[in-house]
């Protein structure tokens, strides 16, 4: 019997894994699943980018459909220091973004922030504003926009 194909999503992940870190020790199958996920994440992102490009990509030899657009609206999942608990930065609705806290199965927004607030901010950080050290939260919501950008997921729809 032989074994299912694996998944094109999958398949994608560990093909940009490898491009960026060549062929090491520290392989697909050694990695943790959350680590794995971040490189599904990217994935995604090359789908949306080659979708948008008029590309679908498809398995060949085998009669099965393209595979579908990512559905996900969470870019980023990631286990926090304390251990138990994850952080996402996920789409949501209109033009906004949120940095959610995972913990107890239980979801938390933490923050809702839009791309051009973020912006606006960033420059004023830019700029060394003394008003900019008094606005919560800008680290992560400025670290969140470089994984939005990172992951081409700027153009993402309602969450």
């Amino acid at each position: 019997m032989t074994a299912a194909p694996r998944d094109l999503r999958d398949l994608l992940a560990e093909a940009c894994y490898r491009a960026r870190l060549g062929l090491t020790s520290y392989g697909w199958d050694k990695m943790p699943e959350y680590a794995r996920e971040d490189q599904r994440r990217l994935a995604d992102s090359a789908i949306r980018w080659l979708k948008d490009q008029g590309v679908d990509l498809v398995r060949t030899g085998e009669d099965m459909p393209p595979l579908p657009p990512p559905s996900s609206k969470v870019i980023y999942r990631r286990p926090l220091h304390d251990g138990v608990s994850y952080r996402q930065v996920r789409k949501g609705k209109g033009e906004t973004w949120e940095l959610v806290r995972e913990a107890d199965g239980k979801e938390a927004v933490e923050m809702s922030f839009t791309l051009a607030e973020a912006q606006r901010e960033g420059n004023m950080v830019l700029a060394d504003e003394p008003d900019a050290r008094k606005i919560e939260g800008l680290g992560r919501k400025l670290a969140a926009c470089l994984e939005i950008y990172r992951t081409g997921a700027e153009g993402l729809g309602d969450g």
